[in-house]
Order: C-alpha cells, then sequence, then structure tokens
C-alpha cells in the first residue's frame, strides 16, 4: 500500500495546530497545552488499510519539553482539516531534541480481545456491531460500517484492529473480506465502502515514487492474557478446539490499563 504524508508546517497551519494532553485525558474539547515549538515539520502519515501515524521532532528547551511524556496525547489538525488524535511514544532524546512518534488513537482498541466471533452472511454494519459486542471489556470506540454488501466473517483470538486490517490469527481480515476501507477518526471506526476520491493518479516507482518505508509497530506489553493449550485428552477422531483461558491478569489491572494479548 502507499502512504501518503502530510506535513504540518507552521506557516501553513499556525502555531496553534498541535495540542498536548495528559495520557488518561478523556475530554479533548479544551485546548490543552499548545505545542509551539516543534523543530521541524511534524508529519502524518496515513496508509490505507494500514498504519495511521504521527511523527515530530521537538525543542528540548521548548515551553512545554518538560510536560512530554510516554503514551501522552497529541490532538493535530490534518491536512483534510479534521482534528486527530495520536498517542506518543518518546523515541529518542538529545542535547537539543525530542524525536516522538505515534498512532492514531484508535489503535488503542487493540488493548481489547475478541476470543471467537462468526457471522454467516451479514452487512458491514452487522459485522461491525458483533465484532463490538463480542470484545473482552468496554472501551470509548464505536463501530460502524456503511458497507451493504453481505458476507461472512470468522474472527477467532485477535485483536480488533488486527482483525479489521491486520493477520486476523490467519484468517483474511474484514477488510480483505469486504474491500472496503478502515476510516479512524477520533474514537470512530468505520468500515467504508471507499474513502475519499479516485482521480486516477497514478504512482510509479522510479518515476513519481522516490522510496517505500516500512514502519514497525512495537506495542506495550501486555497485562492480560489469553492462553492456549493444548486440545483436551480423549476422542481424537473428532475435532477439538484446544483448551483456553481467560484472562490472566496481574494484580490491579482495569479496563482503562488492559492490555490483551494471545500465547
Amino acid at each position: 500500500m502507499l502512504s501518503s504524508a502530510c506535513h504540518c508546517k507552521k506557516g501553513v497551519f499556525g502555531i496553534n495546530d498541535i495540542s498536548l494532553y495528559d495520557a488518561n485525558e478523556v475530554d479533548f474539547t479544551h485546548n490543552g497545552l499548545i505545542m509551539k515549538d516543534f523543530e521541524d515539520e511534524p508529519e502524518v502519515k496515513r496508509v490505507l488499510n494500514g498504519a495511521f501515524s504521527f511523527f515530530g521532532v521537538y525543542a528540548m528547551h521548548g515551553q512545554h519539553s518538560e510536560q512530554l511524556k510516554e503514551n501522552c496525547i497529541l490532538k493535530v489538525l490534518c491536512p483534510d482539516r479534521t482534528w486527530q488524535l495520536f498517542r506518543i511514544q518518546i523515541k529518542e532524546k538529545s542535547l537539543n531534541t525530542i524525536e516522538l512518534s505515534g498512532f492514531h488513537i484508535c489503535y488503542d482498541a487493540n488493548r481489547n480481545f475478541i476470543s471467537n466471533f462468526f457471522e454467516s452472511n451479514g452487512s458491514g454494519a452487522k459485522i461491525m456491531a458483533g465484532l463490538e459486542q463480542s470484545l473482552a471489556f468496554k472501551q470509548r470506540f464505536s463501530y460502524a460500517s456503511n458497507v451493504t454488501s453481505t458476507h461472512q466473517f470468522t474472527a477467532k483470538q485477535g485483536s480488533p484492529i488486527d482483525i479489521l486490517i491486520g493477520s486476523n490469527n490467519g484468517g483474511q481480515n474484514l477488510t480483505g473480506v469486504t474491500g472496503g476501507e478502515l476510516d479512524m477518526d477520533q474514537f470512530k471506526i468505520t468500515l467504508k465502502d471507499r474513502l475519499g476520491q479516485d482521480r486516477g493518479f497514478r504512482v510509479d516507482f522510479g518515476i513519481n515514487l522516490d522510496s517505500i518505508t516500512e514502519t514497525v509497530d512495537v506495542t506495550t506489553m501486555a497485562n492480560s492474557l489469553f492462553l492456549v493449550g493444548a486440545t483436551p485428552e480423549g476422542d481424537y477422531d473428532v475435532e477439538q478446539d484446544p483448551i483456553t483461558f481467560s484472562y490472566l491478569e496481574v494484580k490491579g489491572v482495569t479496563d482503562e490499563t488492559r492490555i490483551i494479548k494471545k500465547t
């Protein structure tokens, strides 16, 4: 897939276009801390049915440099004139700068888990609603779709975003099954027939595509495990599901901090 690099230039969007919030903030209607001191042009990249990410370099002695912490949230005015939220990681610090990168807030949905879901013949809206109802715990995200065609779909022992656009535990993901495209807008996760418009522009490597880069998402460590073991002993002529245990958790885990992974 091709990525679209969107540079948020100070000269174009002004200095009030990126705001900083605490990692646990739930109200983004206020301005937060206005981030004026980026050293370079912050960049938002969005890949169709792939990564939706932020990168920027902030001055070490900038006005709010001391407030920049792991997992803090940035509200960014993107080139499509929508405000989007990104959960930020501090990649590197030097004597002069702080290098930041992160993913759209909707990737927080991957802290959740779906142990088993099957739809025999449903529209995009029905499948998305079923996935939302199958989550291990409630989150702020809403799941919707305008895909009217009907499909059979199976999701088993996976995280929501991975089920929608990732490996889906070895099965075909939902965008692949439906031919749809996933939209992330604030806390809304929407499977759409199509994003944007086809303007007939062709991109060829070596002509108007200079390079291809790969981004590896290193997620935080799990604190809640969905355990999968061997199949039960007994009649091996009959296909049996493996023994599972849900969920093994460390002390003090809440829905706000839970990150579920399978092992």
